[in-house]
């Protein structure tokens, strides 16, 4: 199953993945890790075909998941507010 992923990176990671339909099929967080679990828990949820971030200017370790699993990165023309989140 394809997935979009969206990703909130810093000192708590967070993810979560959505199919092609829009339909939530997990989402995970934690302290303190690296792109290598982010990448790994996304995988375990299905193929991401997009990592996505909530702001226009998408943070590295987005970038580089997106680069890493060969899949297009998503950003938003403008930085997202709660509301829309």
């Amino acid at each position: 199953m394809y997935i979009i992923v969206g990703v909130d990176p810093g000192t708590t990671v967070a993810i979560a993945a959505v199919d092609l339909k829009g339909r939530l099929v997990g989402c995970w967080s934690q302290r303190g890790v690296g792109k290598e679990r982010v990448l790994e828990s996304a995988m375990s949820l299905g193929t991401p075909c997009i990592f996505a971030s909530d702001v226009e200017r998408a943070p590295d370790m987005v970038s580089k998941l997106a680069a890493y699993a060969n899949v297009r990165l998503f950003t938003p023309p403008r930085d997202l507010d709660q509301k829309e989140k």
